[in-house]
């Protein structure tokens, strides 16, 4: 165990202990409201703009980010309320414990993809940078597992390094 697993260990025990503490229900529920709050704010925050505009003296330029806001808002509020009403019938039928450990595994799930994230893109940045050395990562027991979890889960963004190498193709040609 290096150094590397030492900092991927911090934030996965991190997801593990929130994942315990609030328990499936409310771990989906935080993660419905987050999801869902994007696409209701994407596709419905332009129904609130006419309203906004009539009701406020708020400056036009600024509708499209207010009601994107406020419906985002609105929405993760109205998901997490619905998670706690569904965690509280879950603690009364006495299925609080199975919950719990559900939630710490799927808390711990939801870190190491989120770690797996950052990890692809800071990958696509050592490409070049040499941000983490290369020894670290063949000795750590954690960074092969959780740098390779997006890519499996999500294969159309496998190969970042290739969109690096585009972006700067792109780049060098439209630049004298």
């Amino acid at each position: 165990m290096n150094y590397l697993d030492i900092i991927l260990c911090i934030p996965l025990l991190w997801g593990l202990y929130k994942g315990l503490t609030r328990g499936i229900i409310k771990e989906l529920a935080s993660l419905l409201a987050f999801i869902l709050g994007i696409y209701g704010a994407v596709h419905f925050s332009e129904l609130l703009q006419p309203t906004l505009h009539v009701k406020t003296s708020i400056n036009e330029s600024l509708l499209p980010i207010i009601s994107f806001t406020a419906t985002f808002i609105v929405i993760v509020f109205l998901v997490r309320l619905l998670g706690l009403m569904l965690n509280k019938i879950v603690n009364m039928v006495a299925l609080g414990m199975i919950s719990r450990l559900f939630g710490g595994v799927f808390g711990l799930l939801k870190t190491a993809f989120i770690i797996g994230a950052l990890l692809l893109v800071i990958n696509m940045l050592d490409y070049h940078l040499k941000l983490i050395p290369i020894e670290q990562k063949k000795n750590s027991l954690l960074y092969q597992p959780i740098s390779e979890m997006v890519p499996f889960l999500l294969p159309e963004i496998e190969d970042g390094n290739s969109l690096i190498e585009e972006a700067e193709k792109v780049w060098q040609e439209t630049t004298p």
